[in-house]
């Protein structure tokens, strides 16, 4: 069986508090970046998970859903692609410094 990664705050994805991301099916739907992993949608506060299984129910009729990391974009990224890129830069960084002798 998958272990499940745990969940991602935002700031280890280097998005700021108070910073912007938008829904990948609807770009006009926005969220605000809050601390963790929380966002603020028309003044209310989520996790990211809860507000994206709100979207897909109450604005798409839709009740599946995946990783809301694969619903999100911000500065033109897709979440979850933006983990990924993070994540395998700070590898190669760390990589890079035991091979250096640092």
């Amino acid at each position: 069986m998958k272990s499940r990664q745990p969940n991602t705050k935002f700031d280890e994805i280097n998005i700021n508090e108070n910073s912007i991301i938008c829904f990948l099916h609807d770009h006009n739907i926005k969220a605000t970046v809050k601390t963790g992993n929380k966002v603020s949608f028309n003044e209310n506060e989520y996790s990211l998970t809860e507000l994206t299984r709100i979207i897909f129910k109450e604005i798409l009729n839709s009740k599946n859903f995946t990783n809301p990391f694969l619903q999100w974009i911000y500065e033109g990224e897709i979440l979850v692609n933006r983990r990924k890129r993070i994540e395998k830069e700070r590898l190669i960084k760390e990589l890079q410094k035991l091979h250096s002798g640092d």
